[in-house]
C-alpha cells in the first residue's frame, strides 16, 4: 500500500484485567464505533484571529470515510456546527446524518458549545430537532459488553436542577455499570476536556471536579474522551486509565502549550499526530482497541504509527 493511501491509525490497546469473559459470550471481535468531535465550521472572525486551512474540505473527507467504512454506531462528541442558532448552519451536517440514517446507522451526539452560540435557545432546539430522543443530561449506550456514558458539560447553559440531574444520574449510572456483568468496560465522553494544553480554551475545572472522581473509582472504567481543544492529546490517569482528546474533526488549528510549558504530559509525539481525523473503537477478545486514523494540513494521509499502552 502506498504512503498515499495510508491512514494515519494508533493502536492504544488496553487489556481489560479483572473483567473475564461470562461463560458462553462470544471472544470475536465487536463492532467497530466511530467517534468525531469539533466538526464546526469558522464562525464570524475566525478567518481572520485563526489558521483556517482545508478545515471544511478535510471535516468533509472525514464524513465520507466514515459513512464508506462504519459498522452502525457512530458518536459525535459535540461542536457539530459553528453556530447552533443558524439554521443554514446544520445544512452539512444534516447531509451527512441523512446518509447514515439511511445506511441504517445508529447516531449518537452530545451538544458542544458551539451548539449554545448567538441564541442558545434556538441553537439547542436546532439540536434537539437531529437527536430529539437523547437526553440533554446524559444517557448511556450499551453494545458489545461496552458502555458508553454521554454527558452534557456546558454547565453554564443548564440550571441548577440540570446540573443536579445529571449529577445524580451518572454517579447512579456509573454504579449500575460496575455491577453489570455484562458490562466489561465503561468509556465516558463529555464535550470540554478535563485536561488540555489547548492556548484556546485550556481545561475544565468544572469536568474535573463533577466527573473525574467517579470515573477514577470505577474499576471497569478505561478511558475519557472529549473534545474542545481541536487537536489529539492523551494523557495518563490512575490505574492504566487513559484520558483522550479527539478534537480534530474540521475545527481551525488550536496551538498548543509544549515543551516547558506544557501543562499536563501528553504521551503522543507533536510531530506523528494527525491535523484532521476521526477515532474507531474496537473490542478484541479482552482487548479494547483505538484507532485514530486523519490527515495532515494539506489533506494527504499520515503514515500509520502504533502504541501499545
Amino acid at each position: 500500500m502506498s504512503i498515499r493511501h495510508k491512514r494515519f491509525a494508533i493502536f492504544v490497546c488496553w487489556v481489560l484485567c479483572g473483567f473475564p469473559v461470562a461463560q458462553g459470550q462470544s471472544l470475536q471481535r465487536s463492532s467497530s464505533l466511530y467517534f468525531i468531535s469539533d466538526c464546526q465550521q469558522p464562525v464570524p472572525g475566525e478567518q481572520i484571529i485563526f489558521n483556517i486551512h482545508n478545515d471544511i474540505a478535510a471535516r468533509d473527507t472525514l464524513f465520507r470515510e466514515i459513512e464508506n467504512k462504519n459498522e452502525g454506531f457512530v458518536f459525535m462528541l459535540g461542536d457539530l456546527v459553528g453556530v447552533g442558532s443558524n439554521d443554514s448552519n446544520w445544512k452539512h451536517i444534516d447531509a451527512f446524518l441523512n446518509r447514515l440514517h439511511d445506511e441504517g446507522t445508529k447516531v449518537y451526539a452530545i451538544p458542544g458549545n458551539h451548539e449554545f452560540l448567538f441564541g442558545a435557545t434556538h441553537g439547542i432546539n436546532n439540536f434537539r430537532l437531529r437527536f430529539p430522543d437523547l437526553p440533554l443530561t446524559g444517557y448511556c449506550v450499551l453494545t458489545d459488553s461496552l458502555a458508553i456514558v454521554m454527558l452534557n458539560s456546558n454547565f453554564g447553559q443548564l440550571t441548577e436542577e440540570e446540573k443536579k440531574y445529571q449529577q445524580q444520574w451518572y454517579l447512579a449510572e456509573m454504579d449500575s455499570l460496575d455491577k453489570d456483568v455484562s458490562v466489561k468496560v465503561v468509556i465516558v465522553c463529555t464535550h470540554r476536556s478535563p485536561f488540555s494544553n489547548s492556548k484556546i480554551v485550556g481545561s475544565s475545572v468544572e469536568v474535573q471536579e463533577a466527573f473525574i472522581p467517579r470515573f477514577e473509582s470505577s474499576p471497569k472504567s478505561k478511558l475519557f474522551l472529549t473534545g474542545h481543544s481541536h487537536n489529539l492529546e492523551c494523557f495518563d490517569g490512575t490505574n492504566g486509565k487513559r484520558f483522550l482528546v479527539i478534537g480534530g474533526g474540521g475545527g481551525f488549528d488550536q496551538p498548543l502549550n509544549t515543551g516547558d510549558m506544557e501543562k499536563h504530559k501528553d504521551l503522543l509525539s507533536q510531530a506523528d499526530k494527525p491535523r484532521f481525523f476521526y477515532v474507531v473503537l474496537q473490542r478484541w477478545q479482552n482487548v479494547l482497541n483505538v484507532t485514530i486514523r486523519g490527515y495532515s494540513k494539506e489533506l494527504l494521509p499520515v503514515p500509520e504509527i502504533k502504541l501499545s499502552l
